[in-house]
């Protein structure tokens, strides 16, 4: 800096004389100008060429000036930012030793990835002295790996091992080819179990599960009738349509060329398939089906409306099915009109919370087995029976209901039915009982003694249409939490004995009612004088009416 001052006081000394010269000089000559005019001229242009020099020689000045500045800022900004890195050999005699090596002595060098790879199934870290020692990879059989001892990542296998890859795209494990004959399902095993699977099947828990197959007999009844196959949700999983032997692409719809009768299979791919939710739905030409070996069901969650509004079917055969895993089976033969029987003995229900609905109007079916019902964790069972009017008999003595809560419209319309026994039942849990055994026109008594009704909040028209039902003693039901019995006895018209004395503080408000016009014209009530006061515009008067005590 103290350089280029003491130059710019030099250019000061040498061109300040002569700018004042030159200053003075053009003023004598403008003074002069009128006697010699041809000599002012001439130093005139002398005066502006000068000029011109000191400005060019002053800018250039200016620039040298900038440029020495912004070098020696930089160069020192530079100078300050190193640090004078000692040598290995320094660096070692001034490091403390090492009281526990062990700590260090898998410490990964930082440099590049190929630094930390070595051949043969291990990887490379580096300990306090700098010397490389190879350890084994974490992935069992892998060639290459990095990272660290306790976290690496496989990025090859061992000759004759196959990567199997996560999600991430990662490498998980490095399994060994299966030889022919190992396996036909597998592509890689993995000491005892799968690894991959072959295209159709499916790796589940270290097994191939093979496609889902089914068969089934359709009848056409009109030309070039289109008739659904299977539920349109699961035709991208069909690899296979055959009918009458021969393949077919399948299809939502499928055209037939003529009526009659016409025996169809199908193969599904069941990569993504846990559950078998409305599969048949309203396929109302199918008449038979028959699930083979093949139909595993062992890891499906829900059956819920599997067999639907399937009106024309008449027999399934179900022997096959495994159950042990499904939570959801309502509305499963709901509409199944024509079925008038069914084998689900071998049904596993353990895991089942909701069999609402599940055999609602199979308005053909006579009987049912459910001797092997596991109700243990069922929790709605509404309309199971509904509209089962050719159901006549069913043993119900093995169910558990003790964590039932919904119970409505149970035995709705099982006009078939002389007698019910739900003795075993518990129903503590128990909260809506509305139209249970509703127009069951046949029932000519029933023993509600051990039902517990602390928690039921409805039980609006229970015996609702039961025209045969003679006498009824509900003296044991608690009815304290009860906020509607509405129409509870509209249609018993053979009813003449009946004990409700334990119906006292059920809400009631007006326009509610216990019988309709069609209510026998003699009959015993034993009621409490309070619950009377609410109801006695709506008992028939030619009743005789016994207060409870």
């Amino acid at each position: 800096m103290n350089y280029l001052i003491n130059y710019y006081i030099k250019i000061n000394k040498i061109y300040k004389p002569i700018m004042t010269d030159n200053i003075k000089e053009s003023t004598s000559l403008k003074a002069s100008s009128e006697q010699y005019p041809e000599l002012y001229e001439i130093q005139k242009k002398k005066v502006q060429k000068d000029s011109i020099c000191e400005l060019v020689l002053t800018i250039i000045f200016i620039i040298i000036f900038i440029c020495i500045v912004l070098f020696f800022l930089f160069s020192d900004n530079f100078v300050s930012k190193q640090k004078i890195e000692p040598n290995e050999n320094e660096k070692n005699k001034n490091q403390k030793p090492n009281k526990n090596p062990v700590k260090n002595k898998y410490k990964l060098s930082q440099s590049k990835k190929e630094d930390i790879i070595c051949e043969n199934g291990f990887y490379l870290p580096t300990d306090a002295k700098g010397k490389k020692k190879c350890q084994k990879c974490s992935v069992e059989n892998c060639n290459k790996c990095y990272g660290t001892k306790k976290k690496n990542t496989c990025i090859s296998c061992m000759e004759s091992y196959t990567p199997i890859f996560d999600k991430k795209k990662r490498i998980k494990s490095c399994d060994k080819i299966c030889e022919i004959g190992e396996n036909e399902k597998c592509l890689t095993c993995h000491k005892n179990y799968c690894g991959s699977c072959n295209q159709g099947y499916k790796l589940v828990k270290g097994k191939c599960i093979i496609n889902y197959s089914f068969k089934g007999v359709y009848k056409v009844n009109h030309k070039k009738e289109n008739i659904l196959l299977i539920n349109k949700n699961y035709v991208n999983d069909t690899v296979e349509l055959i009918i009458d032997n021969q393949n077919y692409t399948p299809s939502y719809n499928h055209t037939f060329s003529k009526k009659g009768l016409y025996n169809v299979m199908m193969l599904l791919n069941t990569e993504n398939l846990d559950s078998a939710k409305m599969m048949f739905f309203n396929i109302s030409h199918l008449i038979s089906i028959n699930f083979t070996k093949k139909f595993d069901t062992s890891y499906i969650l829900s059956m819920k409306g599997m067999f639907k509004d399937c009106i024309n079917l008449k027999s399934i055969e179900l022997s096959n099915f495994e159950t042990n895993n499904v939570r959801d089976f309502s509305y499963m033969f709901d509409n199944c009109k024509s079925l008038s029987s069914l084998d689900i003995s071998n049904f596993n229900t353990k895991k089942a919370t909701d069999i609402s609905y599940m055999f609602s109007n199979c308005i053909s079916l006579s009987s049912i087995n459910l001797e092997s019902f596991n109700t243990i964790n069922i929790i709605d069972m509404s309309g199971l029976f509904y509209g089962c009017t050719s159901l006549s008999s069913i043993d119900l003595t093995n169910f558990n209901t003790k964590n039932v809560q919904y119970m409505l419209y149970m035995f709705y319309e099982c006009s078939s039915l002389n007698s019910i026994d739900i003795s075993s039942f518990h129903t503590e849990n128990v909260k809506d009982i509305s139209y249970m055994f509703k127009d069951c026109s046949s029932l000519k008594n029933i023993n509600l003694n051990k039902f517990e009704t602390q928690n039921v909040t409805n039980m609006e028209g229970i015996f609702m249409g039961c025209s045969n039902l003679v006498s009824l003693n509900l003296q044991n039901l608690d009815t304290k939490n009860i906020k509607n019995a509405n129409k509870m006895f509209y249609g018993c018209i053979k009813l003449k004995d009946l004990d409700i004395s334990s119906f006292n503080n059920i809400l009631w408000t007006e326009g509610d009612s216990l019988f309709d016009e069609k209510v026998s014209k003699s009959g015993n009530i034993i009621i409490t004088r309070n619950f009377y006061n609410k109801t006695k515009n709506n008992i028939p008067s030619s009743w005789k009416i016994i207060e409870a005590k």
